[in-house]
């Protein structure tokens, strides 16, 4: 499992980790993004990620969410 926290980067972050991606290593992930269908998002669903947005239960001054993407 991976917990990827980086302030807008994720993106990024899963970009200079697709190898690990690829190697079926990772089993889950939580990350932060935004509602929309974003390109960190597009990424992990091409590399055979189920996304599902986390129940937030504290408020936030962001317009992010929790996801979480199993393989």
């Amino acid at each position: 499992m991976v917990k990827i926290d980086v302030e807008g980067a994720e993106y990024e972050v899963l970009e200079g980790m697709q190898g690990i991606l690829d190697s079926k290593q990772i089993k889950a992930i939580i990350f932060e993004d935004s509602r929309e269908d974003s390109a960190g998002k597009q990424l992990l669903k091409a590399k055979g990620y189920r996304i599902t947005q986390l129940e937030r239960n504290e408020p936030t001054h962001h317009n992010l969410e929790n996801y979480l993407a199993v393989k």
